[in-house]
């Protein structure tokens, strides 16, 4: 099969796309290095930057009221198969991995300016809202700069060793893109729905936004005498977000309220009861005192956050040896002074670009955080 520019095409990727290459074996991409296949156009920069706007106030969302930011590049992908119905010329392969890959981006920017911007708040320095973008425009140039020389260690050295599901499932979705038209239809469809259901519970208050089993006979003695007492939304988005994170990564949140709510929270109770009268750091008034969600905000909150930032030294530790590999190619790189072969497969930014980049960036964060005053 050919496409309208004769350039041979398939819906289905090489066999060896996911599997570790042999001695001597290479792997063949699907659009050849030598075909002059369209990619970086007006088309599919435009339309990934209109996506990566959406997706950012979307994912911003998201992060802020439960915690968890979405993987934007999913649903992208598929809405880039459809677009590419709507012009004449069909969208190629290379042009639909452009615009998932500048629309993903939302979800990993936002989720560094919400999980720690924050905390400039908290310490009073009260960044000006351009300082905040500033920050952001740094930071997201930064992490392209350092990534850079890593590529071809991750993408070539390390084929078919790390294969990451979300990259697993836009890649599917990319290559057989023949379906994404009725797919993409079918996310806008529920996109609609999802907006509507969202409208009538934040707007109107139809029905409430928050279920409180506390309704339930059984469930109100319990919270009063154990304080054991659960809620949870009833909003679409968080029920969208279960569906792309996976029902894996879904069981383990849920695993964690269930553990927070009916174990911590009754077993902190059980313990503070005992001390009437005195209060226990970081709480302001005795755990005797305190409902379930009290104790949670006051004490819970914090062992979860504790439990994620332990979970991610861990995440370190066990990627120190990939980190050094990455590293050791990267300065391979820098040392023989040049991106790479003139394949279109293999270009690079020039390292010394790359280099000039990285110092200008740490310049201007250095600037930003000198330019910081507390109002305290």
């Amino acid at each position: 099969m050919t496409a309208g520019d004769g350039i041979p095409t398939t819906s289905a990727l090489p066999e060896n796309a996911y599997k570790k290459l042999g001695p001597g074996e290479s792997y063949t991409p699907m659009v050849p290095a030598a075909s002059p296949v369209a990619e970086t156009t007006w088309r599919s920069v435009l339309w990934g930057l209109l996506l990566c706007v959406i997706f950012t106030v979307a994912s911003a969302y998201s992060g802020l009221k439960v915690g968890q930011v979405m993987e934007a590049a999913i649903p992208i992908s598929i809405l880039a198969i459809g677009l590419a119905r709507v012009y004449a010329r069909r969208s190629t392969l290379l042009e639909n991995v452009i615009i998932t890959s500048i629309g993903g981006t939302s979800g990993a920017v936002v989720a560094g300016a919400i999980f720690t911007l924050p905390a400039l708040y908290s310490l009073q320095l009260n960044p000006h809202p351009v300082q905040t973008i500033f920050i952001c425009l740094a930071g997201g140039c930064l992490g392209i700069l350092f990534l850079i020389p890593l590529r071809r260690y991750f993408v070539r050295e390390m084929h078919g060793e790390f294969p990451y599901p979300e990259a697993t499932a836009i890649t599917e979705v990319l290559v057989t893109g023949e379906k994404g038209g009725s797919q993409a239809k079918l996310l806008l469809q529920a996109t609609a729905i999802a907006g509507v259901y969202d409208f009538l519970v934040t707007t109107f208050q139809v029905w409430k936004e928050y279920i409180d089993l506390q309704f339930v006979p059984v469930m109100k003695t319990l919270a009063e005498k154990a304080r054991v007492a659960t809620s949870f939304d009833a909003v679409a988005f968080i029920l969208g977000l279960g569906y792309v994170m996976g029902l894996r990564s879904s069981m383990v949140l849920v695993a964690g309220g269930v553990l927070a709510n009916f174990v911590l929270v009754p077993l902190i109770w059980m313990v503070g009861q005992h001390l009437p009268g005195m209060a226990v750091a970081p709480g302001a008034i005795p755990i005797a005192e305190m409902s379930a969600s009290q104790i949670f905000r006051g004490y819970v909150r914090f062992i979860g956050v504790g439990a994620i930032a332990t979970a991610g030294i861990f995440g370190i530790i066990k990627s120190l040896r990939i980190v050094a590999g990455s590293f050791g190619i990267a300065v391979k790189a820098f040392r023989a002074g040049k991106g790479g072969t003139e394949d279109r497969t293999d270009r690079d930014i020039p390292i010394m670009a790359i280099l000039v980049g990285v110092i200008v960036a740490a310049l201007a964060v250095a600037v930003f955080f000198g330019s910081l005053e507390s109002s305290i």
